[in-house]
């Protein structure tokens, strides 16, 4: 009985230590890491920035070679050819580079495979004919080789049609489709820069005056948040007839209508949120 009290004794004596602990934990926690309150404050910033190159995927094809080899090689013969005109254009090979090679095969329709062979009433009745009426493997027509060349056309800021000469030029050479084209500046992280400072100053700005009105004193910063807002060029594909309008033929000699127009320029906003710790 008396081991049984001096346990209980033990037990409530280390539970109040703990709770002790406990406490001056909390003092010393709120007087040597005290909560302070704080304030957020916006600010933004603008520049403008033209675009002044352009992204190109220019694609050359084969159709229909009789061979594998030949739709690889032939592939391979015109991407050379439209390597070489680049670089006289002022291409230079680090703002080229070959993105995709790819081969496929074409295959005939089964009815009209069936036609060409076993047309007439004497064929169809040949046991050649009979057997392929039932087969259902279509019969290879051909073979095809692809390849894409991207490329980046630097300058357009000064003289943008030199993108519709460049497309023209290659179109004649080989070159059976290009993208739209994906228009960037240069000078995108510069700008940003220029908008950045300008929306911290803004931001401290801000803070200054409000706390002047509500009568707090602003102490260190907390936090900062930053946020890129950037639209895409727009204009830069479309009519108008100041540029010259590119066709391409494509497998089935379709003709696509293309043409490049001038970009507007736009916009980066910079929005940078600075908290602080008031008092």
């Amino acid at each position: 009985m008396d081991e049984q009290k001096k346990s209980d004794v033990i037990i409530k004596i280390t539970g109040i230590i703990m709770i002790g602990i406990i406490m001056i934990v909390a003092i010393l926690q709120s007087h040597l890491f005290p909560t302070q309150s704080s304030m957020e404050f916006v600010g933004q910033g603008r520049a403008t920035i033209k675009p002044d190159i352009a992204l190109l995927n220019l694609g050359i094809a084969t159709f229909q070679a009789k061979t594998p080899e030949q739709a690889l090689d032939q592939t391979t013969e015109k991407t050379n050819k439209i390597i070489s005109i680049l670089q006289e254009f002022g291409i230079p090979e680090k703002d080229r580079q070959i993105t995709l090679y790819s081969f496929n095969i074409s295959y005939k329709d089964l009815d009209k495979s069936y036609l060409e062979d076993c047309g007439d009433s004497e064929k169809a009745s040949t046991k050649i004919c009979k057997d392929k009426k039932l087969e259902k493997t279509p019969k290879i027509s051909g073979y095809n080789g692809f390849q894409r060349i991207t490329i980046k056309v630097r300058g357009i800021d000064k003289d943008f049609a030199k993108i519709n000469r460049l497309i023209k030029l290659v179109a004649e050479q080989g070159v059976y489709d290009v993208g739209a084209a994906e228009l960037i500046s240069s000078d995108t992280e510069k700008a940003k820069q220029e908008a950045r400072t300008k929306s911290i100053i803004d931001a401290k700005n801000r803070a200054t005056e409000m706390s002047r009105e509500l009568g707090i004193k602003l102490e260190k910063i907390s936090g900062i948040y930053e946020r890129v807002l950037m639209s895409p060029f727009q204009g830069y594909n479309g009519g108008g007839n100041e540029n010259p309008t590119i066709t391409f033929p494509n497998e089935n000699n379709q003709i696509s209508v293309f043409s490049f127009q001038p970009a507007d320029p736009t916009e980066i906003i910079v929005e940078t949120s600075v908290t602080y710790y008031i008092k």
